[in-house]
């Protein structure tokens, strides 16, 4: 058993990306799009500033990295007690993808995975935080009625449904481990202490 003070990094990552978040949507515009082979023109919303580009990365880095931290914190509080080996605790800590991780956990406390939409939703949102990290794309060439690709990341809907989809797995996860989901809401706290 372990005592102290403890860094809720999730809750300064959530509360950073949330306000970025703000300033994004603030940013929103209207934009056309042309499919290069029906000719079919949509509209979506998504910021196309400087400052709500920036704002939309930093949201999206933000709440990846609130959900890594609170799944880590989650499987030390859950797994790890399950776990035979620390050796393998260990091990799998540090090879197992944090969506990897939340499925594991909730496998270990017997929830279904068949009904998480939200799954595919956090999944896609790593791999825009990865792609955002990790890739660098080149400059494309767009032409006249097409809307770069990377506007169509941080479009809207797909930027609510990426935070309801952080929203559902914190408060599952939440509720089996039995850890506070409370900055959900806004109730943020840096430093808690534990016993």
């Amino acid at each position: 058993m372990t005592y102290g003070y403890r860094l809720n990094i999730e809750d300064i990552y959530l509360k950073s990306a949330d306000e970025h978040w703000v300033v994004a949507r603030d940013q929103m515009v209207e934009i056309n799009d042309e499919n290069p082979e029906t000719e079919e023109v949509t509209t979506f919303n998504a910021p196309t500033s400087p400052e709500g580009l920036s704002s939309s990365v930093q949201a999206v880095v933000g709440w990846a990295i609130c959900l890594e931290s609170f799944i880590n914190l989650a499987w030390n509080m859950s797994v790890a007690n399950r776990m035979p080996s620390i050796g393998l605790n260990k091990y799998l800590m540090k090879r197992l993808s944090t969506i990897e991780k939340l499925k594991e956990i909730l496998k270990m406390h017997e929830v279904s995975l068949e009904d998480k939409s939200w799954l595919v939703d956090l999944d896609s949102l790593f791999q825009l935080r990865n792609r955002l990290v990790h890739f660098k794309d080149t400059l494309e060439f767009v032409g006249f009625a097409f809307a770069p690709s990377y506007t169509k990341y941080f479009e809207e809907n797909r930027m609510r449904v990426f935070r309801q989809a952080l929203s559902d797995a914190i408060c599952e996860v939440g509720s089996i481990v039995d850890m506070r989901t409370d900055f959900l809401n806004g109730d943020y706290e840096v430093v808690t202490y534990e016993e």
